[in-house]
């Protein structure tokens, strides 16, 4: 049972056509065991934290005046609460709980950019973009030992967004 962390990351780049398409990918993760072990509940490293993401670019420029770039991002967050024995720390870091409190978010955000150029001086670009995220918090409201008096919320949000912009 090792206290510690750890994170890795990825990148590759490669050239698809010279001079027109290049793709790009990225990998990264960290992981933290946490240092708290709530021995009333039985739970190691409840105050751990584990991130993944992922992204990919994709770059295609058909012709002298015209270029687009495909986009996605992923990201997974989990953030896990220490909850401590009482009589092992100063009563300023207690958390009388009876409950594996935790957040968790992933996020995914997708995107097209297209660029397209009349002459040296009038550029028109549009960039589109969804964005998803999903959540869920469990937290303990009243910090007590009672089985009541708890929150697990659950949300999702959804967004798109139009740019036009003359440059």
């Amino acid at each position: 049972d090792s206290k510690g962390s750890y994170q890795g990351a990825l990148s590759f780049n490669q050239i698809l056509v010279e001079g027109s398409a290049a793709l790009r990918i990225t990998g990264e993760y960290s992981r933290s065991d946490g240092y708290v072990d709530n021995t009333t509940l039985g739970i190691n490293d409840g105050d751990r934290t584990d991130l993944d993401s992922f992204r990919a670019k994709l770059r295609i420029n058909p012709t002298d005046n015209f270029d687009m770039i495909l986009s996605y991002s992923y990201q997974n967050t989990f953030q896990g609460d220490g909850r401590i024995r009482n009589d092992l720390f100063p009563p300023d870091r207690i958390k009388e709980t009876n409950l594996d409190e935790f957040g968790e978010t992933k996020d995914e955000v997708y995107g097209l950019r297209l660029g397209y150029d009349f002459n040296p001086n009038l550029r028109l670009e549009s960039e589109t973009t969804f964005y998803q995220r999903e959540g869920r918090n469990i937290i303990d409201l009243d910090r007590s030992s009672l089985d009541d008096g708890f929150s697990d919320s659950r949300s999702e949000v959804e967004s798109i967004e139009q740019d036009l912009r003359l440059l």
